[in-house]
């Protein structure tokens, strides 16, 4: 497999195209700026908490190789397109009858897809597909999303080792709560919370240490900047988890992850982050390793890691459609190109 080929060190000056501005801007803004942020939101579906990330985009990569995005229609459906080598399929619409409160989160598990949302009285769904051999196109849903329960106020986000799974959400208390699924009998954990207290949906990835796989868990914190905490991958273990750390690195919006199965690319730290300006960059939140992507995005961003070492990376524009961008590790300038839709 070929490892990420992602990131350079950023000795830029401080100039409008470097991160170091980024992180210059980010620096020294209080926790309670972030409620001006252009793409923050703070109601009722929020629990009246600060969410940079009120809409949130996925991306899987099928052992096919081809990359399928979801997003959340203005009909509260959540949608998806398939690269299918050059050229993209029509939108189709996830199956069930349920209109979904939040963008979707997704993992691609062996021939398989799931995908995840939060429902209309704040549990968490998921709706499982299989990946078309040779396309990766997702078909054969379930009839109906199925309820995995919890009170949420932001989207969730979901990641695999092996057939187990790991769905994390915001809580109304502010802490960011996880719950899994164990990969012997399929049956799922009570909700466990992470503590903490975040301004954004969280992000999960897979990570490996010594040989052991864990979870790594990622918000925005209430200073914008990001921060971790390592979970087990044991969904009987659930609740064993390392101490929160980090806040090195500044994000004006919420956070989108890469390696989000064990089975697919490297377990490198690496994340989609935004910059105070609503762009984007890759960046491995425990080092000062960073590419900037720019564009202008009012979502999250979705990164796709593919077998040729390339990442996609989606968002939603300032007119609501879904753009994406392909870094290929050149150092940019990268194209943004519209995929169309109309993304909530």
């Amino acid at each position: 497999m070929t490892r990420l080929r992602l990131f350079r060190r950023l000795t830029l000056p401080l100039t409008a195209g470097g991160l170091a501005v980024v992180v210059a801007i980010g620096a020294g803004v209080p926790a309670a700026q972030a409620a001006g942020n252009p793409v923050a939101r703070r109601d009722a579906s929020t629990g009246w908490i600060t969410d940079v990330s009120p809409s949130q985009v996925a991306s899987v990569v099928s052992q096919d190789g081809n990359t399928t995005v979801f997003a959340r229609g203005t009909d509260s459906r959540i949608w998806f397109r398939t690269d299918l080598g050059g050229s993209w399929s029509e939108w189709s619409a996830v199956p069930g009858g349920t209109a979904v409160t939040s963008g979707p989160a997704a993992v691609a598990v062996g021939g398989f897809v799931y995908v995840v949302a939060r429902g209309p009285r704040n549990e968490a769904l998921y709706q499982l597909a299989n990946l078309t051999f040779g396309s990766g196109q997702p078909q054969t849903w379930n009839v109906n999303w199925t309820s995995l329960g919890g009170s949420l106020t932001s989207a969730p986000a979901i990641a695999s080792v092996g057939d187990s799974l790991s769905v994390v959400g915001r809580g109304g208390d502010g802490a960011t709560w996880q719950r899994f699924r164990d990969a012997s009998d399929g049956t799922w954990s009570s909700w466990v919370s992470l503590g903490g207290y975040a301004f954004s949906a969280p992000a999960i990835e897979t990570d490996e240490v010594a040989g052991t796989w864990r979870y790594m868990v990622y918000v925005v914190g209430t200073d914008l900047r990001i921060w971790q905490v390592p979970t087990t991958a044991d969904a009987h273990a659930a609740g064993d988890k390392g101490s929160w750390y980090g806040g090195q690195v500044f994000s004006g919006h919420g956070l989108g992850s890469i390696n989000t199965s064990a089975e697919w690319g490297s377990p490198d730290k690496v994340l989609t982050a935004g910059g105070g300006d609503h762009s984007v960059f890759l960046v491995n939140p425990t080092s000062d390793w960073a590419e900037p992507l720019g564009g202008r995005l009012t979502s999250t961003a979705a990164a796709a890691l593919r077998e040729d070492g390339n990442v996609l990376v989606f968002g939603r524009g300032g007119d609501n459609a879904l753009w994406y961008a392909e870094h290929d590790g050149s150092g940019g300038p990268y194209a943004w190109t519209s995929l169309g839709g109309q993304l909530t």
